[in-house]
């Protein structure tokens, strides 16, 4: 309603503030849908109009996922789909399938004059972010729409589609199992991402090293936990010469990342290995117990409290303790668990 008054007054609707926001980008950002409906029938509106680093109304809408203002954008004349942004060289499409919003994936991939084959500046499309992040939906989309696959190795690929016979095909052509691909990736750190259990076990049978971490520092055990694949944490803990306290570059081991994320599953499977360390810290100085209180995971905190190694004071660098973080996240069930096992 404040709004339509001030649209009546007939200002500049594309003023900026001081970060560079126009009221449209700041409608987008926040999907406030009746918003965006008025001010893309105002008179002289820049519907493309960015941020510095590049950001659209339609790549803000994509990236929060408000799908009603991703449909409003498109039904807009001179709207461009494909404008990406400038940190990365990201499309709205592509950042639709990194953050997981289908709706917004699928409304994007419909959009007259989309280039599902747009590449960022690390020279992948769309189909690299939508397998890495496990949308399998969006992966047989794009392939349906024919994307390129030229850019990634046929094991890549095949990984991606889950391909098990394509990928016992390849390793019997002679494909070497430790190449390093995009993004400075192997095929194990693929496979272990997607939680591709038979694509990782093919994988490991033809001799691919389970400690190489990629282009991020984390390793193929350290990416199952992360996003809760435990049949391939189980069968990554089974490989030989495994370290199952091998730390990315911010010092977070495996049982870190699944105490974070609150992948009780994969916990349970990396504590019952021998010579796990269930106190170790990240450079932070927070253990696993501090940050599963610190997330409220009470599943995790409960199993970690389990351990008979568990030292339940260890503090962070600012000396809070797991106790302390439950308590000022306010996550009850933690603090409770904790106090119990302190009495």
């Amino acid at each position: 309603r404040l709004l339509r008054r001030a649209l009546q007054m007939q200002p500049d609707v594309n003023q900026t503030d001081e970060s560079g926001y126009t009221p449209l980008l700041l409608a987008t950002r926040w999907g406030n849908s009746e918003c965006v409906k008025l001010l893309l029938n105002a008179p002289g509106i820049d519907v493309n109009k960015a941020v510095d680093d590049g950001e659209t109304p339609l790549y803000k809408a994509a990236a929060g996922g408000h799908s009603i203002c991703v449909r409003l954008l498109l039904q807009t004349p001179g709207i461009d789909v494909n404008k990406a942004e400038n940190t990365y060289g990201w499309t709205p499409l592509t950042i639709a399938a990194i953050e997981g919003h289908e709706d917004c994936f699928r409304r994007l991939l419909r959009a007259p004059g989309i280039n599902i084959n747009k590449k960022d500046l690390y020279g992948v499309n769309a189909l690299f972010h939508t397998a890495f992040n496990g949308y399998r939906d969006g992966v047989r989309r794009l392939l349906r729409q024919g994307i390129d696959t030229s850019a990634y190795d046929k094991a890549a690929t095949a990984i991606f589609r889950n391909d098990v016979e394509e990928l016992n095909r390849q390793i019997a052509e002679g494909y070497m199992v430790n190449t390093v691909g995009l993004y400075r990736m192997t095929p194990l750190l693929w496979a272990a991402g997607l939680g591709r259990e038979d694509c990782v076990r093919i994988l490991l049978r033809a001799g691919a090293n389970a400690s190489t971490p990629g282009s991020d520092s984390r390793t193929p055990l350290i990416r199952a936990a992360s996003y809760g694949h435990e049949g391939c944490v189980r069968l990554l803990l089974s490989a030989p010469g495994i370290n199952p306290n091998q730390t990315d570059e911010d010092g977070e081991p495996p049982l870190g990342h699944a105490a974070y994320a609150g992948h009780a599953d994969c916990l349970r499977c990396l504590l019952d290995m021998p010579g796990i360390d269930v106190n170790q810290a990240n450079n932070m100085g927070e253990t696993p117990l501090f940050l599963a209180a610190w997330q409220g995971h009470a599943d995790c905190v409960r199993l970690l409290l389990s351990h008979p190694k568990i030292d339940l004071q260890k503090a962070d660098r600012n000396g809070t303790t797991p106790l302390k973080i439950a308590l000022a996240s306010g996550n009850e069930e933690c603090v409770l668990l904790l106090r119990n096992a302190l009495k």
